[in-house]
C-alpha cells in the first residue's frame, strides 16, 4: 500500500546559526507549474497545532526559503523549490511560495541601450552569474533598450513584447532557468500513463477535421519591425505566435506549420493520476486511454495536490507529438 508522505525544510541562510525548521504534516500543498506564468508557485497550509521549536509564534517570514519533498512509503522526491512570499496571519496558517523567480524580482536591471541586441548577450548581461540558464533559439531582438527594473521585470517585457517565455524548472534538483524562443517538441519524457493510472480525465477526443483553429503569425524583424499573416478556419480559436527574422513567404509557411500541429486526432484537455511517476511542464508524456490510439503528448501545465485525499497530480496535455 501506497502511504503519501512530505517534508517541507524551511531556512533563513541570513540568519546567525543558519535556522531551519522542518514540517512533516501539513493540512493541504498545492504547487502550481505552468509554462504559460513566469513564476511556479506553492500554497502550504498548515494545522492548527504546528510547532516551532523555540518560537512561540511561527517565525517564518517573507524571503525564507523553502524546499517541498513529497513522495510515498518513506521516498521523498523535491518537488518544489522556491522563497516564501506571503505568510498569512489567520488561522490556519497559509504560507504562499514562489519559485527562483522570486529571487529575480530582488535584484535590479542597469540601464542599457543595444543597437543590435542578440537575446544571449542581453541574458548575460542582466542575469546573476550564479543563475544557470539555457537559451532554446538565440535570436537577435534588434535595437532594444531596458526598461524594466529588476530582472524578473525585463524577463516579462520580452514575453510581453516578443513572446519570449522563461520560467525555472528542477533540473536534477536544482533550478534552471529557461529561455524559449522556441520550443522543443521533445523534452525528457516522464513516462507512461495508461487508463489504470488515471483517477478521473477531462479528455476529449476529437479528430483534427473537427478542429477549428486559427493562427495569427507575427515575424519580429532586427530593426523592430513587424509582418502579420494570419490563415486558419473562420470562427476557430485564435492563437498568436511568433517568429524572428521570417521574410512574408517564410511566415506563411511557418503559420501552415502551426495549424498542421494544431489540427490532429488525438486527446485534447487534462487528467489526474497519482503524485508519481513525477511529471513536471513541457516534458512529453505516452498516454494510454482505453479506445484511443496510444501517443506522446507534450504537458503544458501540473498541478500538484497534496493533503488528507492523498498525493496526486493534474496533468494538462499541450500538444500531440506523434502516435505510439
Amino acid at each position: 500500500m501506497l502511504e503519501p508522505g512530505c517534508k517541507i525544510s524551511i531556512s533563513r541562510e541570513w540568519n546567525v546559526g543558519n535556522s531551519e525548521w522542518v514540517v512533516e504534516h501539513v493540512n493541504n500543498i498545492d504547487i502550481t507549474m505552468d509554462s504559460d506564468t513566469l513564476a511556479d508557485t506553492c500554497k502550504i497550509i498548515l494545522p492548527k497545532n504546528t510547532e516551532w521549536v523555540g518560537y512561540k509564534e511561527i517565525p517564518i517570514r517573507r524571503g525564507d526559503k523553502v524546499v517541498v519533498f513529497l513522495g510515498y512509503n518513506g521516498k521523498l522526491t523535491k518537488r518544489f523549490e522556491g522563497f516564501v512570499s506571503v505568510v498569512s496571519a489567520k488561522t490556519p496558517t497559509t504560507i504562499t511560495v514562489e519559485d527562483w523567480m522570486f529571487k529575480l524580482r530582488q535584484v535590479n536591471v542597469k540601464r542599457k541601450v543595444y543597437k543590435n541586441c542578440k537575446l544571449s548577450a542581453l541574458l548575460k548581461d542582466i542575469l546573476p552569474g550564479d543563475v544557470k540558464y539555457v537559451l532554446s533559439g538565440d535570436i537577435s531582438i534588434g535595437e532594444y533598450r531596458t526598461t524594466a527594473t529588476t530582472v524578473a521585470g525585463e524577463l516579462k517585457e520580452l514575453k510581453s513584447n516578443y513572446g519570449i517565455r522563461s520560467f525555472f524548472e528542477l533540473v536534477d534538483e536544482k533550478p534552471v532557468l529557461y529561455v524559449y524562443t522556441v520550443f522543443p517538441e521533445q523534452r525528457s519524457n516522464a513516462g507512461l500513463f495508461d487508463h489504470e493510472m488515471i483517477i478521473e480525465n477531462n479528455l476529449e477526443y476529437r479528430r483534427k477535421d473537427d478542429v477549428l483553429v486559427r493562427i495569427k503569425g507575427t515575424s519580429i524583424l532586427t530593426n523592430n519591425k513587424r509582418i502579420t499573416y494570419e490563415e486558419g478556419d473562420s470562427g476557430g480559436e485564435t492563437r498568436e505566435v511568433n517568429a524572428y527574422g521570417l521574410t512574408l513567404a517564410e511566415l506563411k509557411v511557418f503559420v501552415k506549420n502551426w495549424i498542421k500541429k494544431l489540427k490532429f486526432d488525438g486527446l485534447r484537455g487534462d487528467f489526474t493520476t497519482y503524485g508519481q511517476p513525477v511529471v513536471r511542464k513541457m516534458e512529453v508524456i505516452d498516454l494510454e486511454v482505453e479506445g484511443v490510439t496510444p501517443a506522446t503528448y507534450q504537458v503544458k501545465e501540473v498541478i500538484v495536490a497534496f493533503g488528507q485525499d492523498g498525493y496526486k497530480q493534474k496533468i494538462t496535455l499541450e500538444n500531440w507529438i506523434k502516435n505510439l
